[in-house]
């Protein structure tokens, strides 16, 4: 019997479906994956032009300075190299750094550990 491939669906095997985005988030964990996106999404912009997409109300209304748009910024000078752009930005951009990485690192135990186990949802097993 031969497996049919549908446009959206990941690559199918011949065991079955195989999407890499859903196995990645029962391994690593949906909230590990975001921050591990939104680190590398950092690391790749640049910090100096302002001119990405933001909701930030402060920006919108045209005032410079803003406490979570300098965390970012300072953040992304740090995974540059610049460390005195960062601290110049936010004071509290490695700190940053350090917590996301910590809780990315204790999501992905905790859902490495938990990966594979089945849930019983009866209350009498």
């Amino acid at each position: 019997m031969r497996a049919q491939s549908f446009k959206g669906e990941g690559i199918t095997f011949a065991g079955g479906n195989f999407n890499f985005l859903s196995a990645a988030g029962k391994v690593v964990g949906v909230e590990a994956l975001f921050w591990i996106a939104a680190l590398i999404f950092l690391a790749l912009i640049e910090p100096a032009k302002s001119t990405h997409f933001t909701l930030c109300p402060f920006s919108a209304m045209g005032i410079d300075f803003c406490p979570g748009c300098g965390l970012g910024r300072s953040v992304s000078y740090i995974l540059h190299g610049e460390i005195t752009n960062s601290l110049s930005l936010h004071p509290l951009g490695i700190f940053a750094i350090i917590v996301l990485t910590t809780r990315v690192i204790s999501l992905i135990k905790i859902n490495w550990s938990n990966y594979g186990k089945r849930f019983s949802t009866n209350a009498r097993s």
